[in-house]
């Protein structure tokens, strides 16, 4: 794998707006359901508009993850009774809970993978696993081999793990420098996330 330095062009580097979306991606766990209702509000319309056809794909992908969470929140749930005592109505409640929050989680991966290229991912993700070492290396590889195939639909996302290559060219990752901004955005990321655990 080899890397080069990218010049500061953007107001924020993939790096901190990764480290933005996931942030807001473990806030919807804490988040009171006002809360993450506004936000709906806000991120369902944006995805809808900006990558609707990638969100469309990813809601397909999942369905039977979403209707398994619908099932068994709606009948294993002790509550009031509801369609000749097989649903509850708690459960039903809980079902919709969670199925917006999970909703909300790929309308995000839908407007972040629109916003960037996998290599682009991989590279931020590269910067933001430094702590790790020299094992962020095949983290990294591991990491674009799996998104390749999430992206492209083709085979099984566990094979990304088991593959050893892509290509007889080396993976080259351009890395983009830190401003002041990101600094500022990834300490309120950090902060807020601490902030949402601790409460």
């Amino acid at each position: 794998m080899t890397r080069g330095i990218a010049s500061e062009q953007a107001i924020l580097q993939p790096a901190s707006l990764i480290l933005g979306w996931a942030t807001l991606t473990l806030a919807l766990q804490w988040l009171p359901l006002a809360a993450v209702l506004w936000l709906a509000a806000i991120i369902f319309p944006a995805a809808m508009g900006y990558s609707g056809k990638r969100f469309a794909r990813l809601l397909r992908r999942a369905r039977w993850l979403l209707l398994s969470i619908a099932l068994l929140c709606a009948f294993a749930t002790p509550g009031e009774a509801l369609l000749f005592g097989t649903a509850t109505r708690e459960g039903l409640i809980l079902a919709a809970n969670h199925l917006l929050r999970l909703g909300l989680i790929l309308a995000l991966l839908a407007l972040l993978l629109e916003r960037f290229a996998i290599p682009e991912l991989i590279a931020a993700l590269y910067q933001l696993l430094a702590p790790l070492g020299p094992r962020r290396d095949r983290l990294a590889l591991r990491l674009l081999l799996v998104l390749d195939y999430v992206e492209k639909g083709v085979g099984r996302w566990q094979d990304g793990f088991a593959a050893t290559e892509i290509q007889d060219e080396p993976l080259r990752l351009r890395l983009a420098r830190f401003g002041r901004s990101d600094y500022l955005v990834m300490a309120l990321c950090v902060t807020s996330l601490t902030a949402l655990i601790l409460w």
